[in-house]
């Protein structure tokens, strides 16, 4: 396994880190048979497991076992299929010994200009007002970006996300922060998500 995939990973799922790794041996020995036996898994990390054409990574084993194991969610990118469907969704808190944090999320909500927000601009600016609330208190959201139609999201301490922001494992997955998720763009051939990602680190280390 990539070294800073198991890094992440270690940080990402804790407890949990010693299953994962009993499911990376199983998928090395045999990947067919590990994705049949696991489909459920994938299907909640949104992955489709019906063509024989799709080539699953390690990557992807612990987006999906995160997403299981409560400790990463996964929301479509155009919205919220209910109104506070993010906020419900970040269960990860109790990780941490949090059983219910307290949005305060109505100056962002009155700010919005409903006529300029266009298909999938709401998101990236509620998980960037979310975020600074998290910050306040020690917690980041942790973007897990696949240059997929979806947000894979977790949260850490940011004393342990720091480490790994902007990092890319297998040259497939990112790990980003909200406040500069607003000028993502997804499957836009080779090339562009390597452009995104220095921009990415431009703008956040101009706004440092």
């Amino acid at each position: 396994m990539d070294s800073k995939l198991q890094l992440f990973a270690k940080v990402l799922l804790k407890e949990h880190y010693d299953e994962f790794l009993e499911m990376i041996q199983l998928f090395n020995i045999d990947k067919r048979t590990f994705v049949l036996q696991h489909r459920k898994m994938f299907e909640k990390g949104w992955y489709d497991t019906s063509s024989e054409d799709n080539e699953f990574s390690e990557v992807d084993i612990m987006l999906c076992f995160a997403i299981v194991s409560h400790r990463m969610a996964v929301i479509d990118w155009i919205g919220e299929e209910y109104s506070g469907q993010v906020k419900r969704s970040i269960t990860m808190l109790k990780n941490y010994g949090i059983e219910r944090f307290l949005w305060n999320t109505k100056k962002f909500e009155d700010s919005l200009d409903w006529d300029k927000i266009r298909r999938g601009d709401y998101l990236p600016l509620l998980f960037q007002a979310m975020n600074k609330q998290l910050n306040r208190g020690g917690y980041s959201i942790v973007f897990c970006d696949t240059k997929s139609d979806c947000f894979r999201y977790a949260i850490l301490p940011t004393a342990e996300f720091v480490q790994f922001e902007n990092t890319e494992l297998d040259d497939y997955l990112t790990i980003i922060s909200p406040k500069i998720y607003n000028i993502y763009l997804a499957d836009k051939g080779n090339e562009l998500p390597k452009i995104m990602l220095y921009l990415k680190k431009e703008i956040f280390c101009s706004t440092k």
